[in-house]
């Protein structure tokens, strides 16, 4: 008798231990969803080996087995939770112009032949070939030949706000995804386009390192 009784007490502060755990983690990750999840997961676990997903739930002491029902409660609490802190916020005013001088003016450095230089030794000598033919390792043999005009069409293009349209064009080639037999019937929406630009027009990332924070 005595050994029950201490065993009673013994479960009644593990249950109450774990309800105290779970109350604060839930009110402690609250705005966190994530977080949310892997504590219901955990609560969902039967000595680690249930997958099963949640075998219950009650909701206004009534006990819910069904999986559809549990389900309708989640998205029911999670969809509401954007409702209650919208109705608290006040109403968007809309923003207030702001008129103010500063002397900071901005510019775009020039690049350098380094920079392209750098650049067009550090484009991996897999990447595929442009619509020009030249590969990659072409012109990495031919760098210091070509960069000392790359770098002045580089600074051109700054110059004039305007990029060659050749470099702006890619081969594209389709190849159809792995599938069923008997999906291959509606593939044509199923299509990669895997395009490859000319190796030069990706030497223009100096300039996307000046403008990035």
């Amino acid at each position: 008798m005595f050994i029950r009784k201490q065993k009673n007490n013994f479960t009644s502060l593990i249950r109450n231990a774990k309800q105290n755990y779970f109350k604060d983690k839930f009110s402690e990750h609250k705005n966190n969803s994530s977080k949310l999840w892997n504590l219901i997961k955990c609560l969902s676990k039967d000595g680690g080996e249930n997958k099963s997903g949640i075998s219950h739930i009650v909701e206004n002491k009534v006990v819910i087995t069904d999986s559809t029902s549990i389900a309708e409660i989640f998205n029911r609490y999670f969809i509401d939770i954007p409702t209650k802190y919208l109705a608290s916020l006040a109403e968007y005013q809309g923003l207030t112009d702001v008129s103010f001088e500063t002397s900071i003016n901005f510019a775009i450095l020039p690049i350098t032949e380094n920079d392209v230089l750098e650049l067009l030794m550090s484009v991996p000598s897999h990447k595929a070939t442009g619509d020009d033919g030249i590969g990659i390792k072409i012109l990495m043999t031919a760098a210091p030949a070509i960069v000392p005009s790359l770098t002045r069409v580089l600074n051109l293009c700054l110059t004039k706000k305007h990029f060659p349209k050749a470099w702006k064009i890619a081969n594209v080639s389709l190849f159809l995804k792995e599938m069923e037999a008997e999906t291959i019937k509606n593939a044509f929406g199923q299509y990669q386009y895997p395009n490859s630009f000319e190796t030069v027009g990706k030497t223009d990332l100096s300039f996307n390192e000046q403008i990035s924070p």
